[in-house]
């Protein structure tokens, strides 16, 4: 009986044994779980960061602009146009108040009706122009994401180029104009809210809407100038390298316009510039925990160290990948590898 329980005894010291040696080389400390009821440190500052959203972006912008002259007569004398209140007399002789920069900043003139000049009427016909710019736009904003959904603030500096505005209806007959400048900087201060509906591998689908003031360029007389709201409906596409880091394409259709008055008179035109948009940009949340510094660590997964949490990937690995899920590709066939006999 001593003999059995002298063995019993000695078998359960080798299983401490063996359990003290396990737990002195893997310290629970440093596994890929979080050990029940310990104690872990998280920095407080770096939880409220990872909750906001970074996002930056370029793209291309391409406006249409549009005007109708409803309630003007167009006159036109060697190539330069003039507008005129409809309820003007156009007798040769007459002396009439008129208008031309009326797109950006209406500079007031009186004119005398000569033979030659060609009068359009805005009884007579649908008078009005339309025209385009490019524009390069930047935008940076901060969003808050809860489950799928999104809310946050942003601006916009758009550098916006002019291109030539030509006649609706009597193209043959009517010339065109061009703006009095060539390129201005467009600001747009706004909020967004948006909608994750869909997700696909690494990629979501997304639809948001950005709703706002934009203000326009000194160029344009400001004092007399009404509207300046705008709203803009985007479906960006994400690609989603880890929980910290996105990359994305938003093609977007923006509606605004304005009112240009026309103060001696008393009348005003409305302006409709409306813009598509395609924006490339960039998507980022700081980590809430710092990456692994512990020398002779390996462990990939995010874990503990000392009642400290870390990561063991780059911002743009996934945090708690699968087995070989960041890393696809044996080394042996990467570029850098191939022509090597021995790769390892």
């Amino acid at each position: 009986m001593r003999i059995r329980a002298n063995k019993q005894f000695h078998g359960f010291m080798l299983y401490v044994c063996l359990g003290a040696i396990l737990l002195a080389t893997h310290p629970a400390s440093a596994q890929m779980f979080h050990p029940e009821g310990q104690s872990i440190k998280r920095s407080g500052f770096r939880a409220i960061l990872n909750k906001i959203t970074i996002s930056g972006s370029l793209g291309y912008a391409r406006t249409f602009y549009g005007h109708k002259l409803t309630n003007h007569n167009l006159i036109e004398r060697e190539g330069q146009l003039f507008i005129a209140p409809k309820e003007s007399s156009t007798q040769l002789g007459d002396t009439l108040l008129v208008y031309t920069n009326w797109f950006n900043r209406p500079q007031s003139a009186g004119l005398v009706i000569q033979e030659g000049d060609k009068i359009y009427y805005a009884n007579s016909t649908k008078l009005g122009f339309r025209g385009g710019a490019n524009g390069i736009p930047f935008t940076f904003s901060l969003h808050y994401d809860y489950k799928k959904f999104k809310a946050g603030l942003g601006l916009t500096a758009e550098w916006h180029m002019m291109r030539p505005f030509k006649p609706i209806h009597f193209k043959d007959s009517i010339p065109g104009f061009t703006a009095e400048f060539n390129s201005a900087l467009f600001m747009r201060y706004f909020v967004v809210l948006g909608y994750r509906y869909h997700e696909y591998r690494n990629f979501t689908f997304n639809a948001d809407v950005k709703i706002g003031m934009i203000r326009n360029s000194k160029k344009f007389d400001r004092a007399n100038m009404t509207g300046g709201f705008f709203v803009s409906l985007g479906l960006p596409v994400e690609y989603v390298f880890s929980e910290y880091l996105r990359v994305f394409a938003r093609p977007a259709f923006e509606y605004k316009a304005y009112q240009l008055n026309l103060p001696e008179v008393g009348s005003a035109i409305k302006h409709n510039y409306s813009s598509a948009f395609i924006e490339i940009g960039i998507r980022f949340n700081y980590p809430e925990i710092p990456r692994c510094k512990v020398d002779g660590c390996r462990t990939q997964l995010k874990h503990i160290h000392g009642g400290a949490e870390f990561r063991g990937q780059p911002i743009h690995k996934k945090q708690n990948p699968k087995i070989g899920e960041n890393y696809p590709q044996l080394d042996k066939y990467k570029w850098k590898n191939k022509n090597k006999l021995s790769p390892f």
